[in-house]
């Protein structure tokens, strides 16, 4: 049986007129992409109906509802009205009722709202229960998966891309580690990543969190232990390919491991990877030792078919449908000049005021998009389906822009000069302030395209599959230039994984998905888009 302000908020979800209001928002957030003064229709009896909407919904424990609050909210944000102070009160308190604390940092001062008691003491009270080993405050989502999570021997959790499972996870470690109760350096963990392209982030990751406790782990990314570190008696957080994992398991005289967490789960089912063998033999081996194994995927709302696979206990598993950053989707043709973005809510919204004029010049045509969208001082990734893509594609974008002046990107051309080669492609991307990204580049240089990507001195980055392996880069627009990895089409599950991206917790709540058909050969003019 349903609470009155779950059927009150079924019928607001459902409500025809909240649709209309819906429309208008997203047809005004169309007219607005290339607009620095955001202009909306909204009359003051509508735009007073819609915040009324959204306290209604902003209070349900539903998923649907609780994303509804947020689609709204974030399209309502980039208006000014974000400097009316009513407006201001009302984002403060839904966030605070869905327990979406990290999305309060994107207001200024919203302590200041806090005159109000209720709210005070709501937040204060989440601000307690909510505190996450990290010291961040929890989701109340995030925070229901890690009491589960800290009460299970097994477990299998599934959430889009946006939810942060890495970050539960790797609090979730923290809390093993600071609840350690083996007195025989057995309370060892392991890590396994599909590629290694994640293992360097998440020895980065883990490194800060063994900060605190210098003298109990080490983590290591080797399957072999340095003999310094045996002989000194440590516990261990490893963090392994299937390769490593099944090499480590095959030397009798390494220590156990307590703890596996399988991160990228869902490649264990996909006929396309042809390292799912690897994954499912050391998943085996893992669980032939008893140890405790953890299984985190995107996307995917059978969560439980991993506990399956070992045969453990299907009812430890969850598919968690809420999401605290919602996603614009956008097809963009310069084909044809035929672009629009693809409503939650009515027909598509046909983006009137954008033409492309070159042709069959694509990357003038990107370049172009690129500057029409009044994003572009945020960051943004361009999706390419292969290294020579990325390359090719972000060279010559680069020749379109102008050289730029900074002091650590010299310092990375300097590196690459010294240490690959002085004609290294990427340097003449890097004079531009942009760059490419993928698997089989140098770690090194990876290491500091992420480094200037994070910290913003780049703000647009050419990258292949390695964002669908999980490597969090921040970004607010996507651009998608094809439906394909590699020669391989997306399928569902690989679209989400990538398109989820776009947008960071506690720094946005939306981020924007472009679809951009640069030749008449990839998008099928927008008709593949309804298979994700």
């Amino acid at each position: 049986m349903t609470s009155l302000i779950e059927d009150i908020a079924n019928k607001v979800y459902n409500n025809p007129y909240l649709k209309s209001l819906l429309c208008i928002l997203e047809k005004d957030y169309v007219n607005n992409l290339s607009q620095i003064d955001k202009k909306w229709s909204l009359n003051n009896k509508q735009y007073k109906d819609l915040i009324r909407f959204i306290d209604i919904l902003s209070r349900s424990k539903t998923p649907k509802n609780k994303n509804l609050t947020i689609k709204i909210i974030s399209l309502l944000i980039d208006f000014p009205i974000i400097n009316d102070d009513f407006f201001k009160l009302l984002i403060v308190n839904s966030f605070v009722k869905l327990g979406n604390f990290p999305s309060l940092q994107i207001l200024d001062n919203f302590q200041d709202c806090f005159y109000f008691r209720e709210l005070r003491e709501d937040y204060n009270i989440k601000n307690i229960t909510n505190q996450s080993p990290l010291k961040h405050i929890f989701t109340d989502s995030q925070k229901q998966l890690f009491d589960e999570l800290i009460k299970s021997n097994h477990y299998s959790f599934s959430s889009n891309t946006s939810f942060g499972k890495t970050f539960v996870l790797t609090a979730f470690i923290k809390y093993i580690i600071e609840n350690k109760k083996n007195e025989n350096n057995e309370d060892n963990i392991a890590l396994m990543v599909p590629t290694k392209a994640l293992i360097h982030q998440l020895f980065k990751s883990i490194n800060e969190i063994l900060k605190d406790f210098p003298n109990n782990y080490k983590a290591i990314i080797s399957p072999k232990i340095p003999k310094y570190f045996l002989n000194n008696k440590n516990n261990y957080i490893f963090i392994f390919t299937p390769e490593r994992l099944i090499s480590f398991f095959a030397e009798n005289n390494n220590p156990p491991i307590k703890y596996l967490f399988v991160d990228e789960a869902h490649k264990l089912l996909s006929n396309n990877d042809t390292r799912s063998v690897l994954i499912y033999h050391a998943i085996t081996m893992a669980n032939s030792k008893d140890i405790k194994i953890y299984f985190s995927s995107p996307n995917i709302h059978n969560a439980d078919i991993f506990l399956k696979i070992i045969n453990k206990n299907q009812n430890f598993n969850k598919y968690i449908e809420e999401s605290p950053v919602t996603q614009n989707k956008f097809f963009i043709d310069t084909t044809t000049n035929d672009s629009y973005m693809l409503s939650d809510f009515q027909e598509n919204i046909k983006i009137d005021n954008l033409h492309f004029k070159h042709g069959s010049n694509p990357i003038q045509n990107l370049y172009d998009l690129i500057n029409f969208i009044s994003f572009k001082n945020s960051q943004s990734i361009v999706y390419c389906n292969t290294p020579r893509n990325a390359m090719e594609y972000s060279t010559k974008y680069a020749e379109l822009l102008s050289n730029i002046k900074n002091e650590e990107i010299q310092e990375t051309i300097t590196f690459i000069e010294r240490n690959i080669h002085k004609s290294y492609f990427l340097i003449q991307c890097l004079k531009k302030g942009i760059a490419y990204y993928f698997g089989n580049m140098p770690e090194e240089l990876k290491i500091q395209i992420e480094y200037l990507y994070n910290k913003g001195v780049i703000n647009l980055l050419f990258c292949t599959s390695t964002l669908l392996e999980g490597v969090n880069l921040p970004v607010k627009n996507i651009f998608i230039l094809n439906e394909k990895i590699g020669r391989r089409r997306f399928q569902k599950i690989d679209f989400w994984n990538l398109a989820g991206r776009a947008g960071r917790l506690g720094k946005e709540l939306s981020g924007n998905i472009f679809c951009v058909r640069l030749d008449k050969k990839y998008w099928g003019g927008g008709e593949m888009l309804k298979n994700y």
